[in-house]
């Protein structure tokens, strides 16, 4: 092989490991490193095939609380770009010691994203993020993004006719300050809220959990898997005897929410049936 063609390959080897631009002439695809399946997902959705997504955290995990792993390293060697949520920035100084040379963006949370409204402006956000990183990306995600948004119209329409069928309207719930924005959007009320704290299974704790529900009239308990706040939802759910359902921010923590569309109609039946008294094993 010519000297110089040998010469150019390994200009374009070592460059690639920190350039979007010189991964795509190298004829790779950039790799992208979501915080987040959440994220993970929305990035699916916006590049197909252009881009080879990583997700860090498991979705079972907290998010707000995770260290990084032996095994993660490497995948973060590998990375072009990171993605995380605002609430994360204790990560940052972790992410640039394992990549010094990796851009990390910041996804603004406009809200709960199992509320499509949320979703949405959370999709368009990444856009941007995506198509200042890859600018050949941009037709493609355009019209990407214009396919996403008519599934997430689906996805709503059919959550809204679940809902009219449902009892659901009106049901008054304990929830964890993680999904109560979520079964307010369902329309169910609150009672009042509890963090995912371990200090609130004290029984001091949850004696004013359990009396603010009593006074507010809950029929049911809404807890969050990640965080610890699955322990407290069936700690009250114990004392009270109200039937309780744990809910995920994150797709793919079963088989059937491995996206945003199965997250959404997932959470959204966990929390019919525990308004209508049924509660989740």
């Amino acid at each position: 092989m010519p000297r110089f063609t040998v010469r150019l390959l390994l200009v374009l080897a070592l460059s690639a490991a920190v350039n979007p631009a010189a991964r795509a002439l190298a004829g790779e695809r950039p790799v992208v490193t979501a915080s987040t399946s959440m994220i993970g997902c929305m990035l699916e959705l916006l590049a197909p095939g252009r881009i080879e997504v990583q997700t860090l955290i498991p979705p079972a995990s907290c998010p707000g609380t995770y260290d990084l792993r032996p095994g993660d390293a490497a995948r973060l060697a590998r990375s072009v770009l990171i993605v995380r949520h605002d609430y994360q920035a204790y990560l940052d100084n972790r992410f640039r010691e394992q990549n010094p040379g990796m851009h990390l963006a910041v996804l603004e949370t406009p809200g709960h994203l199992l509320v499509p409204q949320n979703f949405r402006r959370a999709l368009e956000q990444l856009k941007g993020i995506l198509a200042e990183a890859f600018p050949s990306l941009d037709d493609s995600l355009e019209a990407n993004y214009a396919a996403a948004l008519v599934m997430i119209d689906s996805a709503e329409t059919h959550a809204r006719a679940r809902l009219d069928q449902s009892g659901i309207a009106g049901r008054i719930a304990l929830c964890s300050d993680k999904q109560v924005a979520f079964a307010l959007w369902a329309g169910a009320k609150s009672a009042g809220t509890f963090t995912n704290s371990p200090e609130e299974l004290s029984a001091l704790s949850l004696g004013r959990i359990i009396k603010a529900g009593r006074e507010g009239g809950a029929v049911f308990v809404v807890g969050n898997l990640q965080s610890g706040g699955e322990k407290v939802a069936r700690a009250v759910a114990a004392q009270t005897g109200l039937p309780v359902c744990i809910l995920s921010n994150f797709p793919g923590t079963n088989e059937r929410n491995g996206d945003w569309p199965g997250l959404l109609a997932d959470n959204l039946e966990l929390l019919i049936r525990a308004a209508e008294g049924e509660s989740q094993p």
